[in-house]
């Protein structure tokens, strides 16, 4: 075969080559792609932690403003909701009732005074007349028990004056203590008996929380334990810390809850009050470095370099045997 003929062969497997690369490639362009396989989980799927449990805002102290007789409220210097300070005035009775029993027991008063003056000089002209031998030992002592009588209605007419005319200087009712008002048991112009409510008074500043555990979590929390509270204040989530104080022992039968108590600590949120619904959870744990200057010179001083890993000893190196001198 020529050189001419060679080169013919030569060109024509060269094309045949070619189609059929051609052709492979656009069968493996028809063909449709696997979809990847999905990979598998590696992790567990965690169950979602409790939403956390319900607590209300609570004053660590309250007082009730009563009042101190019988009489009808006149006029409110303060509403529901007001700051007041120990000692302000917030409310004034009607004095009229007070000054009518003021002029009651005044007569009583005078009526007494007589009633003694009279017994008293009826004993002592008995005690005169029965020391002279004309008058019986027992006409004396009865004159004598007559005028002690006399003098315990005295004794009670001069303690109730009195305590009128206190009461009377008390038409104006004062907080017990400083706070805010949280509550109106009489509205202006309703009639008050002594001793009953007419206003209450809580703390404004110093709050804890009072919050139920489901029996079932009863050991997610224990006394000093440190706790997040997010507060629903007036639209607004707003976040606290808290510390756990106490744990009710016993479960309460009624609400089938434990109920615990718990103070609120660090920097305290603003515009909280008595009343406002917040939910608890068990602190989450700080991971947070401790502050520094940014440069990193203090974490490297806290924390200790790793010791230097010892370089590994190389293998002893295999007896070469020297080969021996041949014997010529």
């Amino acid at each position: 075969m020529t050189s001419r003929s060679l080169a013919a062969v030569a060109f024509g497997l060269g094309l045949a080559l070619a189609g059929a690369c051609k052709k492979t490639e656009q069968v493996k362009a028809n063909e449709p792609t696997p979809e990847p396989l999905a990979e598998e989980a590696t992790q567990a799927v965690e169950p979602e932690a409790p939403a956390g449990f319900i607590g209300v805002l609570t004053p660590k102290s309250q007082a009730e403003v009563v009042a101190p007789f019988s009489t009808t409220v006149k006029q409110y210097l303060v509403s529901v909701g007001d700051p007041v300070e120990a000692g302000a005035k917030l409310a004034v009775l009607d004095d009229a009732p007070l000054k009518e029993a003021l002029s009651k027991v005044d007569a009583e008063l005078k009526g007494a005074q007589a009633s003694y003056a009279s017994a008293a000089s009826n004993a002592g002209i008995q005690l005169k007349a029965y020391r002279a031998g004309v008058a019986a030992k027992t006409t004396y002592l009865q004159a004598e028990g007559a005028t002690a009588e006399a003098k315990a209605r005295l004794d009670g007419a001069k303690a109730s004056y009195e305590a009128t005319k206190t009461k009377l200087g008390k038409t104006s009712v004062v907080a017990p203590i400083a706070g805010r008002i949280a509550l109106q048991f009489i509205k202006p112009g309703g009639q008050v008996t002594e001793g009953s409510p007419i206003l209450r008074v809580i703390s404004s500043d110093e709050l804890y929380v009072r919050f139920a555990i489901p029996t079932d979590q009863s050991n997610k929390l224990q006394e000093g334990m440190p706790i997040d509270l997010l507060i629903d204040s007036h639209g607004d989530q707003v976040k606290a810390r808290g510390k756990v104080t106490s744990i009710q022992p016993e479960l309460d039968p009624i609400a089938r809850m434990i109920f615990a108590e718990a103070e609120l600590v660090g920097e305290i949120p603003a515009g909280l009050q008595a009343g406002l619904v917040c939910r608890i959870k068990p602190a989450a744990a700080a991971t947070t470095p401790p502050a520094g200057d940014g440069s990193g010179s203090d974490r490297a001083a806290a924390v200790p370099p790793p010791p230097p890993t010892p370089a590994p000893t190389p293998a002893p190196k295999p007896a070469v045997p020297k080969p021996k001198p041949r014997k010529r």
